[in-house]
């Protein structure tokens, strides 16, 4: 039971939404990301020497940025769907959709050093 905090827990995994919108540089607005649409990678790189090992010497490093270009017409995550209906005399009808939001990716780069002799 603990949530990500840069200098209280920095080896837990758990983030808010709210936390991963605040580490992108430039600032971002989630209420508005949320509306409009984005598209976040959220960045986990491990350095971790095997030889000397502590859980203190391997913590992840994370970092998040936004892929999509904030000032284009075609900024954020959409996505166009359909669906099907039949109607009970055969007629079918379709509903399309227009879903925006956020879209979350995660890149995980890992490091593992030891050294041993033969």
């Amino acid at each position: 039971n603990c949530t990500y905090d840069k200098d209280k827990s920095p080896g837990c995994p758990i983030f808010t939404l709210g936390q991963i919108v605040s580490m992108i540089s430039p600032p971002q607005n989630f209420t508005e990301l949320s509306i409009k649409g984005a598209v976040i990678v959220f960045n986990v790189q491990w350095n971790c020497n095997l030889d000397q090992y502590t859980e203190n010497n391997c913590i992840p490093v994370y970092s998040v940025t936004r892929e999509d270009a904030a000032n284009s017409n075609y900024k954020g995550y959409n996505n166009r769907f359909s669906t099907y209906q039949y109607v009970s005399n055969g007629i079918q009808y379709r509903t399309l959709v227009k879903a925006y939001g956020i879209q979350y990716r995660t890149l995980v780069k890992a490091y593992g050093i030891q050294y041993r002799t033969l």
